[in-house]
């Protein structure tokens, strides 16, 4: 009882402005605590106020962020200015003119019936905390969505440095909407992109689908601005806590200034409704800087995808290297001994984690080191990046000289090694 009470109080606060603690609680404890009762005990309807009120407000209904995915209004109320007879209406005419609302939550749909008078924003928020029990300063979050793939190198370090971290945590905890996806099964990320393709369009969905598996994990960041819900960043596995850290904290603050943008809106709506723009400079002027920021937007997405571009040619070259190099190692490797052959080594090779598993090649006796490394860096494993581990007594052979044989190197008859990332 006494939680729910804290939320009725922060409702009545957020709703009426009463900010004094003691009063807001007089009179939420003279009407027994029933909320809708102690607004109208401070803020009474105006009948004559209302019908001034009924042209500007029900046009002014707007998406509620995050929990809610539509608003749908289903009926409006007459335009005063278009009526003849709107002088002589009366309050009892008035009273029957209801906004109408669908609010899809959660799969489900609720009903909304509200005075066209009403002030439209809070009052959806408030009964919306009446059906689904979510308190009105809950009703807008950051949205991060954890994209986790097992076949990244980089999920371990990821997962345990970086979401391990206890700044990390306490930011995300307090200021975002978490979820975690799984893009290592096909059928899971087909699922994802369709989701996204259909909740945010098609950019956003080719957004995700451009992530290299190397560089996941990654956080997508989502955010509402200017009534739009799109990606904000992308944070890709490879980066250190700081920059994660940096980030969030870039998001936060973008989206703080954008919510304390639309508070400033819906504050001033009412007397934003009473301005009336009479001089053409004024209009002109507005104009024209509508025009700049849209071509400052325009500018900023051409060069944004100018990067796009280059990032992906350098990385299209750089994939075409290794793979120079790796069918450069394969042709290298010498053939295979047959079966029943004298003077045989035989080596089993340990994959790091998170592999798990191992390689076996047969080679002569006689084979340098250096036909075991080209081996390795055939499948995916060049010394630059992985370690070549004898167990005992242990030691590294990438260490040795490429030129001494398996059999100098006492991998013969049969012996085990490990890889180890550099």
């Amino acid at each position: 009882m006494a939680e729910n009470r804290e939320e009725i109080l922060a409702n009545f606060q957020g709703i009426t402005n009463i900010e004094d603690v003691a009063e807001a609680i007089f009179h939420l404890e003279e009407t027994n605590w029933d909320l809708l009762s102690a607004i109208n005990r401070v803020m009474p309807q105006d009948s004559s106020s209302s019908a001034s009120q009924l042209n500007n407000d029900t046009h002014d209904v707007e998406m509620i962020d995050d929990d809610i995915s539509v608003i749908t209004p289903k009926t409006h109320p007459p335009d005063r200015e278009d009526s003849n007879q709107a002088s002589t209406s009366s309050p009892r005419n008035n009273s029957l003119d209801l906004v109408e609302l669908q609010v899809h939550c959660n799969n489900k749909i609720y009903e909304m019936k509200m005075s066209g008078s009403a002030t439209v924003i809070q009052e959806v928020k408030n009964d919306l905390y009446s059906l689904t029990d979510i308190p009105v300063r809950h009703q807008r979050k950051l949205l991060g969505v954890y994209l986790h793939h097992e076949q990244s190198v980089l999920s371990n370090v990821f997962c345990a440095q970086l979401l391990g971290c206890e700044t990390v945590l306490q930011t995300l905890s307090a200021n975002f909407v978490l979820y975690g996806w799984d893009l290592t099964d096909s059928h899971n990320n087909n699922l994802l992109l369709t989701s996204i393709t259909s909740s945010l369009g098609p950019v956003a969905s080719m957004t995700i689908r451009s992530i290299p598996v190397e560089r996941l994990p990654a956080l997508i960041i989502i955010m509402r601005v200017r009534s739009n819900t799109e990606i904000y960043s992308v944070i890709n596995g490879n980066v250190g806590v700081s920059e994660l850290v940096g980030g969030l904290v870039e998001a936060l603050e973008r989206f703080a200034s954008q919510k304390e943008e639309d508070a400033r809106m819906e504050r001033e709506r009412d007397a934003r409704q009473r301005v009336k723009r009479e001089q053409d400079e004024a209009y002109q002027m507005s104009l024209e800087a509508d025009r700049a920021k849209e071509e400052v937007k325009k500018q900023q997405e051409l060069e944004r995808n100018q990067e796009l571009e280059r990032a992906e040619s350098e990385r299209q070259m750089e994939e075409a290297k290794k793979e120079e190099l790796r069918a450069g190692a394969e042709a290298r490797v010498p053939a295979e001994p047959a079966d029943g052959a004298d003077d045989v080594a035989r080596v089993r090779i340990r994959l790091p984690p998170p592999e798990h598993g191992s390689l076996e090649r047969r080679f002569h006796a006689q084979d340098t080191l250096a036909a075991l490394l080209d081996y390795l860096a055939s499948k995916g494993y060049p010394k630059e990046n992985y370690k070549v581990i004898a167990s005992w007594p242990r030691r590294d052979l990438t260490m040795e000289s490429p030129s001494s044989t398996l059999k100098a190197l006492k991998l013969f008859p049969q012996e085990t090694v490990m890889l180890e990332e550099r």
